[in-house]
């Protein structure tokens, strides 16, 4: 159905100048496109969010491919801001916890 793959930056060695060393970081969400559209997506949302506040993370962090409209609106719609950064050629969002 899909994949998600959460960091919980304070257990991570190699952060990045300007990275929020007490965030947790989703480096990948994918939903099979026969379950787009359904919630699923939305819904794993909210449980990584509930996992990061449960860990006691100040922040929840992702970023995004530029020209990739539908998940950054997607993110925001969650809560997400930009940040202004762009990380690895991506636009990073955040929100707190």
């Amino acid at each position: 159905m899909g994949l998600m793959g959460l960091i919980d930056l304070r257990e991570h060695d190699e952060l990045e100048e300007g990275d929020d060393p007490n965030a947790a970081f989703l480096m990948r969400m994918m939903i099979g496109s026969e379950h787009q559209g359904q919630g699923f997506g939305t819904s794993a949302m909210h449980h990584a969010i509930s996992w990061a506040r449960a860990r006691g993370n100040s922040a929840f962090q992702t970023s995004v491919v530029p020209g990739n409209h539908a998940a950054l609106r997607f993110y925001v719609s969650l809560g997400l801001n930009r940040t202004g950064r762009v990380v690895e050629d991506e636009i990073e969002l955040t929100m707190g916890l």
